[in-house]
Parts: structure tokens; sequence; C-alpha cells
């Protein structure tokens, strides 16, 4: 009878702990801009939360010096966007505190999960806390497509969308609880769909997950499809998905397909479905000269500085030009820093890269966040600007160094908190 209870009372916090941290993780990750915190995003009071448990903690300061190096290759380039910036006007003024937010987040906040949770990441694995807050995202995605008056009640009273500071606010997409449904989170999303498409071969009940995340991704942000694509193609060359799995996500997603035209959810949103079809007949019919495509939108934006030194050095200022600005992330930080700024980024990142995928047991994971971080940075800005996507990606990169090497010196690094 002790037994039972001792086991009872262990299953309990189990449960207990799982839901905290789950809680924790979807503020991390998905950021809600909350009307009643005045726009303060939640993963500040995560970063509060977190910052105040590694005060407690003994483990702090020998797992924030395993990152010195990432620390100062970053406060490095934070000192060259300062002096650029400082010579531009004013735009770009807010570079360098991202950039120091970005690494705070990213780093502070992961140490904090590894600390207090590591015994239950290590237990259920890494993916599938991130798998369970995705699913959950979708769900409400689900539910506030079905519910088009609660959707407007939540961005209106709860939440802020970046859809609503459109001159014309879009309602035919934005069906979340998070930051930029039209931009980080899809990318998130396709990266937890990606994940899933890992875990199919020890369970087709994963096939569930997916087709809820991809509803999730296709009514609010279509760029998580490109994400979810090449991490089909890296699952198929790298032997994670039999060809019996993708029949059955194919088979599943069209019959899905024709009940949904086929029935009053599709007049219901006729509009969304427009607006998600149109993205595969831009792509089929490809026409950079049609100013209504969307590829000639992004071929638009694909300008650079006019001097050279502009273009080595940058201009300290956002990319725009006599047709307006830009929103492809490369040449943003062209007209930021210039080639320069464009190389410490991406040695940066390469660095994280070359090392993660030394010590990670799952290489492909490694691939598919890396090359959703560039695909990001083609719709957006991705580096060094605290986004969803790179909280996940930086929370896989702090929890996996740390676990290898507890791994490698246990009785240095495994001292209670």
């Amino acid at each position: 009878m002790e037994k039972y209870f001792e086991g009872s009372c262990l299953r309990v916090r189990f449960i207990g702990k799982l839901g905290i941290f789950i809680l924790l993780l979807y503020f991390y990750i998905y950021n809600p801009l909350f009307w009643a915190l005045n726009l303060f995003g939640s993963v500040k009071i995560v970063m509060l939360i977190a910052i105040v448990g590694l005060l407690f903690s003994k483990k702090s300061v020998s797992y924030l010096r395993m990152f010195t190096n990432e620390f100062l290759i970053l406060l490095l380039l934070a000192l060259y966007t300062s002096v650029v910036v400082f010579s531009g006007d004013g735009t770009a003024s807010s570079m360098p505190y991202r950039q120091i937010i970005w690494f705070i987040e990213c780093f502070s906040i992961p140490i904090f999960f590894t600390i207090y949770f590591g015994d239950l990441i290590r237990k259920i694995g890494w993916e599938i806390p991130v798998i369970i807050v995705s699913v959950i995202a979708a769900l409400i995605t689900l539910y506030l497509i079905t519910h088009p008056a609660t959707n407007l009640l939540v961005r209106s009273s709860l939440i802020q969308d970046s859809l609503d500071s459109l001159d014309k606010p879009e309602f035919f997409r934005g069906f979340t609880i998070a930051e930029s449904s039209s931009y980080i989170y899809g990318i998130v999303q396709g990266i937890a769909c990606s994940l899933c498409l890992l875990y199919i071969r020890k369970s087709a009940f994963f096939v569930l997950p997916i087709i809820l995340l991809i509803i999730s991704i296709v009514f609010n942000a279509r760029i998580g499809i490109f994400v979810l694509a090449i991490s089909l193609l890296f699952c198929i060359v790298n032997g994670n998905i039999k060809l019996k799995h993708i029949l059955l996500l194919t088979s599943l997603v069209f019959i899905g397909s024709i009940f949904f035209i086929t029935s009053s959810f599709y007049n219901n949103n006729e509009d969304s479905f427009k607006w998600i079809f149109a993205a595969f007949t831009s792509t089929k019919e490809i026409d950079v000269n049609d100013e209504n495509s969307n590829y000639s939108f992004l071929f638009s934006m694909l300008f650079v500085p006019k001097e050279l030194f502009g273009i080595l050095f940058g201009e300290g200022r956002m990319a725009k030009n006599s047709s307006g600005g830009s929103d492809i992330g490369f040449v943003s930080h062209l007209f930021i820093g210039g080639i320069l700024m464009l190389i410490i980024e991406l040695m940066y990142f390469w660095k994280l890269f070359r090392r993660i995928l030394a010590k990670s047991d799952k290489k492909i994971i490694v691939y598919i966040f890396f090359t959703a971080l560039l695909i990001a940075n083609f719709k957006g800005e991705a580096f060094f600007v605290p986004s969803g996507f790179s909280r996940l990606i930086m929370f896989h990169y702090v929890f996996f160094i740390i676990s290898s090497k507890i791994k490698k010196e246990p009785n240095k690094l495994a001292h209670p908190k």
C-alpha cells in the first residue's frame, strides 16, 4: 500500500511538473502579446522567472560558461551594429538592443529549463514537449477558425496580432493566440511538423498531429509549408520516412481537402481557402512580371545599397528604395551592417551548427533547424531578432550542449540545484 501511495505521488508530481513546463514552453515559443499586459510579451515573464531561478541554482555559472564564446561573438556583433546604426537615420537604432535580448532569451531560459526540467525532458524526449505545445497551438487555431466571433474577440481584446496593424486588417487568416501569426507562428508549426515526421516510423499516431499542424500553418502563414517540404526531403534522403508513410499522409491530406471543399466549412471560410490555394497557383505558374504574384512581390524586395561602401559596411538603416522597403532579412541586414555584418552572422550560426552537429544524436534535426532558419530569413528577419522559431532552435542547441557535457563530466556538473 505504501509503495502504491508513493507511486501515485510520483505520478502526480510528474504530471504537475510537466503541466508547468508545457505552460512555460508555450509562452517561451509562442509569446502572445496580451493587451492586459500592455503588449508585454509573455516570454518576458518566463525570462524573469528564469533569471530568478538561475540566481538560486549552483549550476548556473558552470552552464553559462559553456557558452562564453557565443556571448563574446554576439557582443562583438552588437558593438559593430551600434557603430553603424549610430551613423544611420535612426530606423535601425533598436537592432543592437534586439541582438542582446535575443541572446538573453535564447540562452538564459533554455539553461533554466535544463536545470529545473532536465530530468523530465530526458525521460520523455526533447521533441515530445515541443510537439505537445505545438498541437495545443494548432487546436487553438482550429477552434478559432470554427468560431470566427471568438477569433475577433481574441484579436480585439486578448492579444495583438501583426495582421491588425495593416492598413486593411486581414481576417481570413490570423487564427492564433501567439505572436506574429503571419510569419513566426508558421515557421514554428513547420518545425514542429518536421519533428512529427521523425516519429512516424515509431508510431502512425503522429500522422494526426501532422494534419492538425498543416491546418494551423495554411490558415496563418504558408511559409511553414516550405519548412515542412524541405524537412520531408531530408527525411526521405535520410531514410527516416518510408514510402507507405508518405502514401498514408498524402491520402489523408487529399481526403481531408475534398471533405473541406465539399462541406459548409469551405463556404464559411471561402476567403481563407482562396488565399491558401493562391500560394499553390503562384508556385505552379511563376510569373515575376505579374504584379499580383507573390513572387513578383518577393523580387521587388531584392535590392542592395547604391554605394560600394554601403554594400560592404552597411548604411546603418532599414532597407528602403523608391518602391518601398524590404522584409527579406538578408537585404535588411545588408543595409544595416553590410556584407561584413552578414558574414559575422553566418559565421556565428555556422559555429553553432558545427558544435551541435558533433554532439547531437539526431543530426537530421540539426539540418532541419538551420535550414528553417535560412528559409525564415527570406520571409523576414530571422538572424539575432527575438522570435519563437529562434528560441525553439536555440533551446535544442543549449539543452544538447549541456546534456552532452554532463555525460562527459557527470561528477563535475551533476551536482544539486
